[in-house]
């Protein structure tokens, strides 16, 4: 992609396009490609068999109303492979890759909703692999009109997301979210749903590989399906942190501390029909729910699990179930360590003069006193004799 440069000196001057003209996006051939429209004239088109490297974003779309990308490749751009940015909708990715990208790989950024991303690959990417986020322009009303309603309808089906810096997945704020049919391997945690996403599916997905959580509902979804996963490895294999989520069916190996883990208020979810093996504290976590009668808890095969707890994991459940252990360890234990040290400097031998252990005393009298002489053993003996030294 060749981008417009400057007009020859003397021309005319620089055109401005007109909405729905597909350019050279920042500077020139270094920019990538953008898509932009008006709000009140949105802009269309299409991508196809095109390949897009080494630019300040692969694509980027504002005001945009239909659009699909078929089989391209967005790599080593500064910023993000794909960024869907303000006012766009009905977008369809289809067996296209982000590689290598400087921040994510595929992103639906606030003001974007009816984005579909299918059979993609976002694959070694420094930031998120993929990153819906629905959250509202504004939170409340004000004078410049933006909408203080969440965004809706984000798919992400039958796709591939592999060892990116950050997370493999991230939802935020996702009305209408599915996320079905992936794999995803590698990252930090690998799908995370957070904010107001009511009513997410979490479906069909293999996650593998991950250092801390395979798949995590967090801070306020209500009413997620997680069903019919597969995870393998990290410290925790599901987990529902202050949301309400149905947790069935799934299959879980490898965990090294839960398998399932309920934590906060999480009124109402459930957790049923769930095969788990690891080894850990407890293959399903529900001791730090706000409300442990509000959580279902049913029938899991536990019979591949472990228990296992760490000295670390132990310390750290101590202190949150007695959290002023460590203040009571402080005031015990501090006189102990104070009659350590003197008795450590008091047994210590007197010191003069860059280290060197001045040799006992001996006494001496001087008119009628007695005066305590050290004797050196490098004196001379007829200084000692002298001296009256016996």
């Amino acid at each position: 992609m060749r981008g417009r440069g400057p007009p020859p000196p003397g021309g005319p001057p620089p055109r401005h396009p007109p909405a729905g003209d597909l350019i050279a996006f920042w500077s020139g051939r270094t920019g990538g490609i953008a898509l932009t429209g008006l709000q009140e004239s949105a802009a269309t088109g299409a991508i196809s068999d095109t390949e897009i490297s080494d630019s300040h974003y692969g694509l980027f779309t504002s005001d945009v109303d239909g659009l699909t990308v078929t089989a391209t490749t967005f790599r080593r751009s500064e910023l993000a492979g794909v960024l869907l940015h303000r006012g766009t909708a009905k977008v369809v990715v289809e067996r296209s890759t982000a590689e290598v990208n400087g921040a994510d790989g595929f992103v639906a950024d606030r003001g974007s909703e009816a984005i579909t991303l299918r059979q993609v690959s976002a694959v070694g990417n420094a930031g998120d692999g993929v990153r819906f986020d629905g959250a509202p322009i504004a939170e409340d009303a004000g004078p410049a009109g933006a909408s203080n309603v969440p965004y809706r309808d984000f798919r992400l089906e039958n796709s591939v997301v592999r060892d990116n810096r950050d997370d493999g997945v991230q939802a935020r704020d996702t009305g209408e979210l599915v996320i079905a049919g992936n794999q995803v391997v590698g990252h930090s945690d690998g799908i995370v749903v957070t904010g107001r996403s009511p009513g997410a599916q979490i479906t069909g997905n293999t996650v593998r590989g991950v250092r801390s959580t395979a798949i995590a509902v967090r801070s306020g979804p209500s009413g997620v399906v997680v069903a019919d996963n597969r995870t393998d490895g990290g410290e925790i294999g599901l987990q529902v942190r202050d949301a309400r989520a149905d947790v069935h069916a799934n299959q879980v190996t490898g965990a090294t501390s839960h398998g399932v883990s309920v934590v906060g208020g999480a009124d109402g979810s459930t957790v049923e029909g769930n095969s788990l093996a690891g080894a850990g504290a407890a293959a399903v976590d529900v001791v730090r729910v706000t409300a442990p009668a509000a959580v279902a808890v049913g029938a899991n095969d536990v019979s591949g699990w472990h228990v296992e707890v760490s000295l670390s994991e132990y310390v750290s459940n101590a202190i949150r179930d007695h959290p002023l252990l460590p203040v009571w360890a402080l005031v015990l234990l501090a006189p102990l360590a104070l009659v350590f040290v003197r008795r450590r400097l008091g047994s210590r031998p007197y010191v003069e003069g860059g280290g060197v252990v001045e040799p006992p005393a001996t006494a001496h009298d001087v008119g009628g006193e007695t005066l305590l002489i050290p004797l050196s053993p490098a004196a001379p003996a007829a200084r000692r004799e002298g001296l009256g030294v016996r």
